[in-house]
């Protein structure tokens, strides 16, 4: 499959993550996280506790597995017997927002939550139990946030913050960099006029500009003041029916992309905007590579696939 040599092939896969240290893998079933011994390749736990997981995240020192499902509730597994420490629920005092999920540093969780008077973006410390609002957006209710990137290099959380400002409007758009460590003064907005709407968006450091997923089909090369587009190639024109975007994802040396869609599988050369490899893969729902550019992990509705990388 896309000319990388299969390592491992498990059941349905919404979503598949490998800790830093390529121990364990995590992938979501249907009504279940299933987690491996990945040096082994033999199944350790089922996490059935928490009901419809969506979304996974591994800590960066590897002791902690965050789990969290379609209404928002979060929990956090250590990863030595895999226990439950911690959960975050909705409650009468606040709403968990379902989308992705982002690790601060401290055992700190980047989410956003609504209360009666605002919509937030909190830190959730699953260590003092404190929830701590760095941003306070506003009482909306079609407000998200989509945690896209940790940039390493620079230091911060590149988040999309999205919204409806009327009824049957456009949905606004704008870039979110939330420094380390995360306070109200180190968050720096961004918006243009020339980019108003994307699908996702990525920081490439080495080359100092961002990749951004537009229009469902075009990946494209923008400069790093986000007002002018350097190149861009349209997948859909290119290969026809490709399905549905569903996710993205950059090496850490930005020089290779993963683009998921529901039924064809594209790796993209960055700095020469061409495409290196495609295949059909139908269902497809996720794509990503691990920390370390070695693998790359594919997750359709039928099966998982985790495949060595070739570049």
């Amino acid at each position: 499959m896309l000319k990388m040599n299969q390592v491992l092939k498990i059941k349905t896969s919404y979503e598949i993550r490998l800790s830093n240290n390529l121990s364990l893998l995590a992938h979501i079933m249907n009504s279940k996280v299933v987690v491996y011994n990945f040096q082994t390749k033999s199944k350790m736990y089922e996490l059935n506790q928490l009901k419809n997981p969506s979304k996974l995240l591994f800590s960066e020192d590897n002791k902690y597995l965050i789990i969290k499902n379609t209404k928002g509730d979060i929990w956090v597994y250590e990863t030595n017997n895999f226990m439950v420490i911690k959960k975050f629920k909705s409650n009468k005092d606040y709403k968990l927002s379902e989308g992705s999920v982002s690790l601060a540093q401290g055992n700190k969780i980047l989410g956003l939550i609504h209360t009666p008077d605002s919509t937030s973006v909190a830190l959730l410390d699953f260590c003092s139990d404190n929830i701590i609002t760095i941003l306070k957006v506003d009482k909306n209710n079609t407000i998200d946030i989509e945690f896209n990137q940790y940039v390493e290099s620079d230091n911060i959380h590149l988040s999309t913050l999205s919204y409806y400002l009327d009824d049957g409007g456009p949905r606004y758009f704008k870039l979110l960099k939330l420094k380390e460590p995360i306070g109200k003064k180190d968050i720096e907005h961004i918006e243009t006029n020339d980019i108003k709407n994307w699908n996702s968006v990525k920081f490439n450091y080495k080359h100092g500009i961002y990749i951004l997923i537009k229009d469902n089909s075009k990946i494209m090369k923008v400069k790093q003041d986000f007002n002018e587009i350097i190149k861009f190639i349209n997948l859909k024109d290119m290969h026809g029916d490709i399905g549905y975007f569903c996710s993205f994802d950059l090496t850490t040396d930005g020089t290779h992309a993963v683009l998921a869609y529901s039924q064809v599988i594209f790796i993209v050369d960055i700095v020469k905007m061409e495409i290196t490899s495609y295949e059909k893969v139908p269902y497809t729902c996720f794509a990503s590579f691990s920390n370390c550019n070695r693998y790359l992990l594919i997750g359709t509705h039928t099966c998982g696939f985790v495949l060595e990388t070739n570049f």
